[in-house]
């Protein structure tokens, strides 16, 4: 393989993941945590390319997750997400 065939593909590879943390940030701007410090907001993360979870820290260095279907049912039922929903 030719080296400039190589960084395309590389260029191309970051491209795409560029786009994606863009799409999983878009969803979690839809996301309304209530009763938490704001330095300790839930995270949303891509796990892989079919899977968004969103986790908390508990105290000790613990963490409590939930799907992305689970956040969606939430906000659709309650309109946000409390620590008690974990």
């Amino acid at each position: 393989m030719k080296k400039s065939e190589m960084r395309k593909a590389f260029d191309k590879a970051i491209r795409k993941l560029n786009e994606a943390d863009c799409a999983v940030q878009e969803f979690a701007s839809y996301l309304v945590f209530k009763g938490y410090p704001l330095d300790r907001e839930p995270q949303v993360s891509a796990v892989d390319e079919t899977c968004i979870i969103i986790t908390k820290e508990e105290g000790f260095g613990g963490m409590d997750e939930m799907s992305a279907e689970e956040a969606m049912v939430l906000m659709e039922t309650k309109g946000c997400i409390t620590p008690d929903d974990f």
